[in-house]
């Protein structure tokens, strides 16, 4: 009898848990490069980019249709051309970027204002910094926005094949 007991108490236990795994909170929460924390309440589907690199991480990650809009400079790859364009730099058009009703907009710090994180901020939108300087920045990049999206595998491999390239091109070029 205590063996029937010990199993029941064992099944209620695993389909409890299993409960509390689906209504888990799925949220996404990030620190972006200037260590400011975000959350997501999944992974972001709608991203306007306004820097190059980030795009082309996006679409590396399998993200491309997520990106709702993109930075002037932002034309690679060549099947994001269709995308509209929003101004971006010294020029950033708040407005316009609001009308694209993104949930997240990924900046380069260089590129946009304070205020002009401020003013999407205040409309709902999240802004996440990516600035990249070397290939340590470029990982670290690539892991932030593979988070942002729910794409943490995609981007771990993403990083350990550029890894490999650059240890093959070293071993290539030794001596």
């Amino acid at each position: 009898m205590s063996k029937k007991l010990v199993s029941l108490f064992l099944a209620l236990l695993m389909v409890f848990g299993t409960a509390s795994v689906l209504t888990e909170d799925t949220g996404i929460t990030v620190k972006d490069m200037f260590d400011r924390e975000i959350t997501l309440d999944e992974p972001a589907t709608r991203i306007v980019v306004m820097q190059p690199s980030d795009c082309e991480i996006l679409c590396a990650l399998g993200c491309e249709d997520t990106i709702v809009g993109r930075g002037k400079y932002v034309d690679y790859p060549a099947s994001i051309l269709d995308v509209p364009v929003v101004q971006s730099g010294a020029e950033t058009n708040v407005e316009e970027i609001l009308k694209l009703e993104p949930q997240v907009v990924l900046l380069n710090s260089m590129s946009q204002s304070e205020e002009q994180v401020q003013q999407l901020e205040e409309n709902g939108v999240k802004v996440v910094v990516s600035t990249t300087s070397n290939i340590e920045s470029v990982y670290t990049a690539i892991t932030l926005i593979g988070k942002l999206m729910g794409k943490d595998a995609e981007a771990e491999a993403l990083i350990a094949d550029m890894q490999s390239t650059f240890d093959e091109i070293k071993a290539k070029s030794a001596g």
